[in-house]
């Protein structure tokens, strides 16, 4: 479990491959793969869902980094 917030951010960063500053949910799965996490497509529309959590469509940083500190 990664807890180190340069290795979030880097790895949100590098996630975000169009370099928008959000990702998208094929972005989110690259992400949570390179932090440790295998989760089935299904799962992570579901976890998409629940980290955008202003329904933009999009998930920012602030609200990935929100989740993940809950979720460890």
């Amino acid at each position: 479990k990664i807890n180190d917030p340069k290795k979030i951010r880097d790895s949100f960063d590098a996630a975000d491959t169009d370099k928008n500053g959000q990702l998208d949910e094929e972005e989110l799965s690259v992400l949570i793969k390179e932090l440790g996490l295998n989760l089935f497509p299904k799962y992570v529309t579901a976890l998409f869902k629940n980290i955008d959590q202003n329904k933009s469509g999009s998930i920012s940083f602030e609200e990935f980094e929100k989740w993940w500190k809950h979720k460890t």
